[in-house]
Formats: C-alpha cells, structure tokens, sequence
C-alpha cells in the first residue's frame, strides 16, 4: 500500500509527451493521497479485481500492437513475450482513462497517523473535491 509509482512498468508511450504522461499519473495519485488524507485511512491500495482486469486489457490491446508480432525481436518483450515496457492506448484515451479512475478501484485501510508536526499539519489543504 500507499506506493505510487509514476513510470513504470507498461507505461512507455508509443508517443507524445512524457509531461502528458507525468500529469496522467500525478492527478489520480493526488486524488488517492487527498480521499486518504480526509477520510482518515492510513493506507490505499488497488482492488486486486480491478488490478487484474486493467491487466487483461491491457495485455489483449497490446497483443495487436506491431512490438507484439511474433517475427520481430524487441527489448519492450520480456522472455515469456509478454509486452512490460509500452502501454497500448493513445495517449488522449490513456488521460481520458485516468482522469475519471473512481476512489471504488481501490481499498482504503487502516488508520492515519496524525503529524507529529501541528504546524505543518494545520498548512495541509483539506478539500472535498477528492472524493469526486
């Protein structure tokens, strides 16, 4: 729980731009950090079911992507020939994607512990626009 990575694995563009990219995870991650924060979980991770589903596509989209054919020798393979390095969505659809991730594709647990720090807790932004 409570580990976000921004790159990585599956998550090479085919193109544009790495900025796009950057914004499609740091939203979502935020949203997470935000629900988290104001419902008072300690700790968020994704459902393993929606996990595994967001996987199957994934690996059925990039079975019909060109560094899937089977004639050609590439690095975004791993020995199995399952594709770990590029995803298969534009990247508009992968923004579309992450842009509207609902909070119920993950569990929050466990209880928050409080800042040891009144100062700085009391700077932190509490909004309800995370649970949107």
């Amino acid at each position: 729980p409570n580990l976000f990575f921004m790159y990585g694995p599956a998550t090479n563009a085919g193109g544009g731009s790495f900025l796009s990219l950057a914004d499609s995870w740091l939203r979502p991650i935020t949203k997470l950090i935000m629900a988290m924060l104001e419902g008072g979980g300690g700790a968020v991770a994704p459902n393993p079911q929606v996990h595994d589903e967001y996987n199957r596509r994934m690996d059925e989209a990039n079975d019909r992507m060109v560094w899937s054919h089977p004639g050609m020798g590439t690095y975004v393979r791993n020995s199995r020939g399952r594709v770990t390095v590029n995803m298969p969505w534009r990247m508009v659809d992968y923004w579309h994607m992450t842009a509207k991730m609902p909070l119920d594709d993950f569990e929050f647990s466990g209880r928050r512990v409080a800042c040891p720090d009144p100062e700085l807790a009391a700077t932190w932004p509490r909004r309800s626009s995370a649970r949107e």
